[in-house]
């Protein structure tokens, strides 16, 4: 069975040869010619994808009888929990960031990770520039091992005009001796080339959706409406 994975037309259009080409000699240029790509080790990539978690506000508890009861959270509706992985080419998975949306760090969402994320709170759930910067400093630096690295980002903004994450490497390099380089991938093209959004969030993503349409299914229950092929209700 193959499983088809949504891609944007105009951005596939935009994908010429002219720009492979130019994107591996840019590769070639700042990276591999420099001693950047010799070793597994020195490749970095990370990702994030965002997941809204008030959809899954469907089942709650309450007295037998009632015809509605109601659900309450905190916030707007759209409660967003972002989670980044980070790792390298040798396959050394670090601590993923799950960012979640509020004021306070709560202890329990770290219940069962056994010391494997690390926990960021914001306003809205979404990756800001100094949630990613700080991330990079306390969890991706202390684990690079060679004296170049280079880490592949998408084009997001909190990733290239990034002020405080600048500061972060020019502190680090000055206090190891060793190199980061930040290298952003082609504009609309992280589905092709970045390895976590085509591999991880991919599996991680489509294990969402069913999860979610699953919690809307009652086995067993009652058929309580029929839509016909041409949509009319019956």
């Amino acid at each position: 069975m193959r499983i088809t994975h949504a891609s944007n037309r105009k951005k596939d259009r935009e994908w010429t040869h002219e720009l492979a080409e130019k994107y591996i000699s840019k590769l070639t240029e700042f990276l591999y010619d420099r001693g950047f790509l010799e070793e597994p080790e020195q490749v970095w990539n990370l990702d994030e994808s965002a997941f809204n978690t008030a959809e899954i506000f469907d089942r709650v508890v309450g007295r037998k009888g009632m015809r509605q009861i109601y659900s309450q959270f905190d916030g707007t509706e759209k409660e967003l929990v972002t989670i980044l992985p980070c790792g390298n080419a040798a396959g050394l998975q670090l601590p993923f960031m799950a960012l979640f949306s509020g004021k306070l760090h709560v202890r329990s969402r770290l219940d069962g990770t056994g010391g494997h994320c690390y926990q960021g709170v914001n306003a809205t759930g979404t990756k800001d520039q100094l949630h990613f910067a700080n991330y990079l400093k306390m969890v991706v630096f202390p684990a690079m091992t060679k004296t170049k690295n280079v880490i592949f980002v998408d084009g997001h903004f909190s990733h290239v005009n990034n002020f405080t994450l600048m500061k972060y490497i020019t502190e680090f390099e000055a206090e190891t001796g060793k190199i980061v380089y930040v290298f952003a991938l082609p504009a609309g093209q992280t589905g092709h080339l970045q390895p976590f959004d085509t591999s991880v969030f991919g599996q991680v993503k489509r294990a969402w959706g069913e999860y979610l349409r699953c919690r809307h299914n009652m086995p067993g229950g009652l058929v309580r409406k029929v839509v016909s092929v041409l949509g009319d209700e019956r």
